[in-house]
């Protein structure tokens, strides 16, 4: 299994840097069931943040880009439980991905409620104002 940090994603889908984007498909092409790729909770939310804000991909766009990649065989990503319900979030604009993520964990640790001012984030289940 090896790491995939997020701006190697980034090249994967948006291929605005043509040798970085060929490096990128050479690595996810090289993945396999047996030695997948390994997205962490951050790499991801980080590459939803650069998709939303520096490339201005609609919200379907990003869960369209997503979607194969986190349904593959070839790619694992930490504390899947919590990302695809984030990834609905997203699809259903209910709520960011990162929100979504916040409010899952906190839920799965225990947590009755987690505190925000962020009235964005009020639209999701799991958030309380304070």
């Amino acid at each position: 299994m090896v790491g995939i940090e997020a701006n190697v994603l980034v090249r994967y889908i948006v291929r605005d840097d043509a040798a970085q984007t060929a490096k990128a498909d050479g690595l996810l092409q090289r993945l396999t069931p047996t030695d997948p790729g390994y997205v962490t909770i951050v790499a991801l939310s980080e590459l939803i943040w650069v998709l939303r804000r520096s490339y201005r991909l609609s919200r379907s766009e990003v869960v369209a880009a997503l979607e194969p990649l986190l349904l593959s065989q070839t790619v694992r990503v930490q504390h899947e439980v919590a990302v695809l319900p984030a990834l609905n979030a997203l699809r259903r604009g209910t709520g960011e991905f990162a929100d979504a993520v916040i409010a899952t964990l906190g839920e799965q640790a225990g947590c009755s409620t987690t505190y925000t001012f962020d009235q964005g984030a009020l639209r999701l289940p799991g958030f309380t104002a304070l």
